[in-house]
């Protein structure tokens, strides 16, 4: 990655009248957002892209001020225009964010349990299984889930909840179904370690990753972008409110979830009349008297 950031730093610098050290962190930050979160290739037409800015910026910065992170934005795009100028034409404010990554059907999710439960030791098919769980029952990045010690996992009497400490700290409820998974992963970590891989010292950003590369070494790998855009679409079809999920992802703007709603189910019209015929609280004088 460094890499990649420094002679995108070079190639800039000799071009423009850019900083060199603040533009620096800015896309070492960028970077990593782009390959953690988004899974993308270090490839200049990949990464400099305005939909792929957009969306890296609508997302949480703790500790940034505003102008800051407007200030992120403009260095990337005259980035962008310097070493991806196709997708950078002249006058374009705003562009819509890119699409979310698309969720895994029922027959694909049966194959990812299959891949868990198929591992060679048992190590091996705790740690798979919390992977999913994780991803598919709270909606967690793969960075998040290899963060989660035990002292994260919260049972009492509502049920489960999943602790979130960086970047966007939160509590999460993890869907009943899978439940069982954090239950028992909780019960089996010692003191404080991590439940996912334990023994570590530290979280590495291609912790999670290497996993899947070792242990997917045919067919598709597990891609825990996709098991995340599960969650979340699963999460609209059933009607949880949009502030509700924002909560739960950490996100403070709506766009993140926006690109999810192509492949939420449509509703037909019966279903939206009701819907919407029957919407509380009522509306009316009388009622709110």
């Amino acid at each position: 990655m460094s890499t990649f950031v420094r002679a995108a730093v070079r190639d800039c610098h000799t071009g423009s009248v850019l900083d060199a050290r603040g533009l620096l962190k800015t896309l070492t930050a960028y970077a990593d957002w782009c390959v953690q979160e988004r899974g993308l290739r270090l490839d200049r037409k990949q990464v400099f892209t305005l939909a792929v800015i957009d969306e890296f910026v609508a997302q949480p910065h703790p500790g940034l001020a505003q102008a800051t992170v407007g200030n992120y934005r403009s260095h990337l795009v005259r980035t962008t225009k310097l070493l991806n100028p196709s997708a950078a034409p002249s006058e374009r404010p705003h562009v819509p964010p890119s699409a979310g990554s698309k969720p895994y059907g029922n027959t694909e999710l049966k194959k990812l349990w299959t891949w868990a439960h198929g591992l060679p030791t048992l190590a091996l098919r705790q740690d798979a299984e919390f992977l999913l769980a994780g991803c598919l029952g709270a909606g967690l990045t793969g960075r998040e889930v290899c963060d989660v010690r035990r002292s994260d996992i919260i049972i009492d009497g509502s049920g489960v909840l999943v602790r979130v400490s960086q970047p966007r700290v939160r509590l999460v409820p993890v869907h009943s179904e899978l439940s069982h998974v954090l239950i028992a992963a909780r019960a089996r970590t010692s003191a404080d370690d991590f439940v996912f891989l334990p023994g570590r010292d530290k979280s590495a950003k291609n912790t999670v990753s290497n996993f899947i590369a070792r242990n997917t070494p045919t067919g598709e790998p597990v891609s825990t972008q996709r098991a995340r855009a599960t969650w979340v679409v699963r999460q609209l079809n059933s009607g949880v409110r949009i502030d509700v999920l924002m909560k739960a992802m950490g996100l403070g703007d709506f766009s993140a979830i926006a690109r999810y709603l192509q492949y939420v189910d449509r509703v037909d019209t019966c279903l939206y009349r009701s819907l919407l015929h029957g919407a509380t609280p009522p509306f009316s004088e009388r009622a709110a008297a």
